[in-house]
């Protein structure tokens, strides 16, 4: 009973003891303590297991630390705490066994330990160490040392025995300390990159723990994706984005659109079936048997019936119709066209052919007319047929007459009975032409005539003048005989004188 209660008082005494040194110890600005629950040591004495070294007891008796084995063979031991992810460590608080009565004798086995890290389980090599003891001065039982390191796993090993005992750890309680997320440098006094993913940093360098945030790269996560890069670890391309433009570094979306043959934000989604361009906003034309166009030009490899183009989105010209549009639509009314793939004439068919679908057989001989209705008049000259159209003769046989060559001539009252209609209308005409060309002649002749008359007299008056020549026996002129232009004196004829007019 007594020793239960000397065991009770020196806990009591220990706790209070370290209570009072983790007070006054002074703690970084912005640390933090990282929750430990996995441990693993390179042995075990009797019951000491290691989970002791983080379970929370800081009585530092033996009882309640881990200790590892002590056989003969043992060449070195450690303490593996896993941190369960990789932390910016800044300190290794650890309490050692207080029980053997002197600093000296608690830690004697303790001379010469290293605490290295690493981030994986494979025991990490000297060089990982953040400290190592020089091994020749005496240790307190309550340690911590700076250890800035970046790391999952810390470390306490030791392969240096005191001469008569192998390597051994005892170690009670272990803290380890880092900055709080998003600080780093002396006391934790700066901050991370806000683009360092968790915002974690290396505790000393600042330089980004677990990479960047999507969108940004670098040591600092301070660069923004290069061109053509986005997303996490700037890994996405911007493959389509419209005239390879790039894309936003962080969502990869292509502001400016998609180059043709694909659509969506990042234009990383080809076209579907039907569409094709830019965007894939346009619809592909009529491709035969309904196979998709080409998602980039929207070419089509052949058109359905009744169209044309390359994108087989026109239908067939006026006045075609079918596959490539290789047919010629028949006699439609009024020239209106027909339907482009069936070739049909949706207001029927012009006079003169048969009324079918398609409007494309003609008036058998003998009828013409809407449908062939009517029946030709069979007289036209030489049997032959009437127009299919109008019913209208070219000529017509012996003794028939008009255009449709159905109303019979009347009795022929010359010798002219051989003679068609035509051939008389023919000569009229030619008669008419012949008088008047006569007479066109007859009035110049006339003209010419009276042209000859008067000069004739002008020639006889100036003569008369210019010469005076009155014989007596000049036979006298009657009034009856006076010339024209001759002025007669009744009293004396003989002196009449021819007057000038």
């Amino acid at each position: 009973m007594i020793n239960n209660f000397i065991a009770k008082q020196k806990m009591v005494s220990s706790f209070s003891v370290c209570l009072i040194l983790v007070l006054f110890i002074p703690r970084a600005f912005g640390s933090n303590q990282i929750n430990i629950t996995t441990v693993e040591s390179s042995s075990t004495f009797r019951l000491n297991n290691a989970s002791f070294a983080i379970d929370g007891d800081f009585s530092q008796v033996i009882r309640r630390c881990a200790h590892t084995d002590v056989k003969r063979d043992i060449t070195d031991a450690w303490l593996r705490l896993d941190l369960g992810e990789i932390y910016s460590v800044k300190t290794v608080k650890f309490w050692y066994r207080n029980d053997r009565g002197s600093n000296d004798r608690n830690t004697i086995r303790l001379r010469g330990y290293s605490i290295r890290v690493s981030n994986d389980t494979t025991l990490p090599p000297p060089e990982s160490s953040c400290y190592s003891d020089p091994g020749n001065v005496t240790l307190p039982t309550i340690i911590e040392r700076d250890c800035e390191r970046t790391a999952s796993y810390v470390w306490f090993y030791q392969d240096k025995g005191n001469g008569h005992e192998v390597p051994m750890l005892e170690i009670c309680e272990v803290q380890v300390i880092d900055c709080l997320s998003g600080l780093y440098g002396t006391n934790c006094s700066r901050h991370c990159s806000q683009l360092c993913k968790e915002k974690r940093c290396d505790i000393s360098l600042g330089t980004c723990l677990s990479g960047c945030e999507i969108g940004y790269t670098g040591n600092f996560c301070n660069i923004t994706c290069p061109y053509g890069r986005y997303g996490d670890s700037c890994q996405g391309i911007c493959n389509n984005c419209l005239e390879s433009s790039t894309c936003h570094h962080v969502s990869g979306v292509c502001a400016s659109g998609c180059n043709e043959g694909y659509k969506g934000e990042q234009c990383n989604t080809a076209c579907t079936m039907g569409e094709y361009g830019r965007n894939c906003e346009n619809r592909c034309g009529h491709c035969h048997n309904h196979e998709a166009c080409n998602r980039f030009d929207g070419r089509c490899r052949d058109c359905e019936t009744g169209y044309q183009g390359l994108r087989c989105d026109n239908e067939c010209r006026s006045g075609t119709y079918g596959r490539n549009c290789s047919e010629t639509c028949g006699a439609c009314l009024d020239g209106t066209p027909c339907h482009h793939i069936y070739g049909h004439c949706s207001f029927g068919c012009s006079p003169g052919w048969k009324s079918t679908p398609t409007c494309d057989v003609p008036c058998p001989p003998g009828t013409f007319g809407p449908n062939c209705i009517n029946k030709c008049s069979g007289n036209c000259l030489h049997q032959a047929t009437c127009d299919k159209e109008t019913g209208k003769c070219k000529a017509c046989s012996e003794g028939w007459t008009n255009d449709f060559c159905n109303e019979k001539s009347k009795e022929p009252i010359t010798d002219l009975d051989k003679m068609t209609l035509e051939h008389l209308k023919l000569d009229n005409a030619r008669i008419s032409l012949e008088m008047e060309v006569l007479k066109k002649e007859s009035q110049k002749i006339t003209i010419e005539s009276s042209f000859l008359k008067i000069k004739d007299e002008y020639l006889r008056l100036k003569m008369q003048s210019e010469f005076q020549i009155f014989t007596s026996g000049d036979p006298k002129i009657s009034i009856s005989e006076k010339k024209p232009g001759q002025n007669v004196n009744v009293d004396n004829p003989e002196s009449s004188t021819p007057s000038l007019q």
